[in-house]
């Protein structure tokens, strides 16, 4: 409760403060976030009881509008600032430790909403496409997270930019040979030194299809039995649209996507019991398949491996659509 009318407080007096230039506004924002950490003792309090999430949204509004004055294509310093002290480093880094709980959350939300909302290409910059990549990487870890929207909005939203670029398509293509040793700061090194954030070597474009979801169990399957295909279907469809730009090779030769996709295939189909009736495979030809939401217990109930069936014949329309 406190905290609310802290950060109550707080809009009420910037809102009467006078205007400072948007860097200085920027500068502060980003300040106040890392203060906190520098500041704070009790690091088990949600990321919504603080005014983090306030200052990133200001953040992120200081530039647009920056872009917004300023002739197409050029950079503004709002925007250097950023990409020269490394702050989407240094949220990833915030984001890998859950610190506060729930900021993996507003870091995936606050990537999202840049890559989106920012005309300028941004992509190509190291400071960008680095911690884009090992964001990247840390989606789909969880099985039914409580991020798996932000995660599935921000893989969608990374497919559409490579779409609009192809080329784009190089800078997330895996270099095996220069791996590091994938040591990164956890959040006992948070208040150390945010100011040098990790920065490893360049990650897969498998977006999640290798993680631990890689099983016939679907990863959007939560505890009660509920199962919402949808956003697997939608980052599957764009990673299978990346496939029809103009410089598909990238994605068929160079990455593991065509073997993800097809073991995956292979897994669905596995699961499925030898013991099913044809007759019972005609009874769900009227699922709308990949957009379709049902309950485990229902479908148990109608006949034995309805589940895995819709599984199958949802990622086989994904795949050959």
């Amino acid at each position: 409760m406190f905290s609310k009318f802290t950060s109550i407080l707080q809009h009420a007096v910037e809102a009467l403060a006078p205007s400072l230039p948007l860097q200085e506004d920027f500068v502060y924002h980003w300040k106040a976030i890392t203060h906190y950490y520098i500041e704070t003792s009790d690091d088990k309090a949600p990321v919504t009881d603080t005014n983090i999430p306030s200052h990133l949204e200001q953040m992120l509004d200081i530039l647009i509008q920056e872009e917004g004055e300023r002739e197409s294509g050029e950079t503004g310093p709002c925007m250097e600032y950023l990409l020269h002290h490394k702050i989407l480093e240094t949220l990833y880094t915030l984001g890998k430790a859950d610190c506060p709980p729930g900021m993996k959350q507003q870091v995936l939300s606050f990537y999202t909403k840049l890559l989106g909302r920012i005309r300028q290409p941004l992509l190509p910059h190291i400071n960008v496409h680095r911690p884009v990549q090992k964001l990247i990487r840390l989606c789909g870890e969880v099985l039914a997270a409580p991020t798996e929207n932000e995660e599935i909005q921000f893989l969608c939203i990374v497919c559409a930019k490579l779409k609009q670029d192809p080329y784009l398509v190089n800078f997330f293509l895996e270099n095996k040979g220069k791996r590091g040793d994938g040591k990164e700061p956890g959040a006992d090194g948070l208040k150390e030194d945010l100011s040098s954030p990790d920065t490893g070597q360049q990650q897969s474009l498998s977006i999640g299809l290798d993680g631990p979801a890689s099983t016939a169990r679907s990863p959007a399957e939560g505890a009660s039995g509920s199962y919402n295909n949808s956003s697997n279907y939608n980052l599957v469809s764009s990673l299978l649209n990346l496939t029809k730009s103009p410089r598909p090779k990238s994605l068929t030769e160079s990455t593991e996507l065509c073997r993800l996709l097809t073991d995956r295939l292979a897994s669905f189909y596995q699961a499925l019991p030898q013991s099913m009736d044809p007759l019972d495979i005609e009874t769900v030809e009227s699922v709308n398949w990949g957009l379709d939401v049902y309950n485990l217990k229902e479908d148990a109930a109608a006949f034995t491996g309805k589940r895995a069936l819709i599984s199958f014949l949802s990622w086989l329309t994904i795949v050959i659509s």
